[in-house]
């Protein structure tokens, strides 16, 4: 392996383990398959989806 392809495979490393430090930590309730058959029932069901990937830290509040 060239050192440039070294130190960049160092990088993303330290990176990636920055990363799994604080991102999805804890754990999202589970979320039901849509079931909708309406667009207001898939928007609430999309909003419950976002909902559910805040509380897990993929998303961040508003």
């Amino acid at each position: 392996m060239s050192h440039v392809a070294g130190d960049f495979t160092g990088i993303v490393r330290e990176r990636l383990a920055e990363l799994d430090e604080g991102a999805m930590s804890g754990e999202a309730p589970t979320v039901d398959d849509s079931t909708a058959t309406d667009t207001a029932e898939l928007v609430s069901d999309f909003n419950d989806l976002l909902a559910a990937l805040r509380t897990r830290g993929v998303l961040a509040s508003e």
